[in-house]
């Protein structure tokens, strides 16, 4: 009973401690800034999903890492903004924020 007590307990501490790992890397990833070393513009076609905008701007190399790519979709469906793209030409900046 105890051991299976203690393994309970331990499986839950991993699992804990690999959720905040996901959660400080995701917060990593999503303020980092974009790589842009000289302002760019990019454009989105109208009807373009989320999905297919930022597998763009990572094949561009705009994006810190692949995982922010996740990480946006993510944080995107959560706060109810996957269908909020806007078609149009954005400027990017030197060290854009991705939010």
């Amino acid at each position: 009973m105890r051991k299976r007590l203690r393994t309970l307990l331990g499986l839950m501490l991993l699992l804990v401690v690999l959720g905040i790992g996901v959660f400080v890397d995701a917060y990593q990833q999503l303020h980092a800034p974009l790589r842009v070393a000289q302002a760019q513009t990019f454009e989105i076609a109208p009807g373009a999903p989320l999905a297919a905008v930022l597998r763009d701007l990572d094949a561009r190399g705009l994006l810190p890492s692949s995982r922010a790519a996740l990480y946006l979709r993510l944080y995107a469906r959560g706060h109810g903004l996957g269908g909020s793209i806007r078609s149009g030409e954005y400027a990017l900046p030197p060290q854009q924020s991705q939010l």
